[in-house]
């Protein structure tokens, strides 16, 4: 150990943050997509309603 000597960081900050941003950025489709996916259930069953 050198005293006075900062510690390097074994994280590559940018990388990270990138690869965060991908990961925020998919989850956001898959949420879209789930929404989607709800919206035409409802549609389905509204109009099942009014034929019966």
């Amino acid at each position: 150990m050198i005293q006075g000597a900062l510690e390097a960081s074994n994280v590559q900050a940018v990388s990270e943050v990138t690869r965060l941003i991908d990961i925020q950025q998919a989850y956001q489709h898959a949420l879209n997509l789930i929404s989607s996916e709800d919206d035409l259930k409802k549609e389905m069953l509204s109009r099942i309603g009014q034929t019966s």
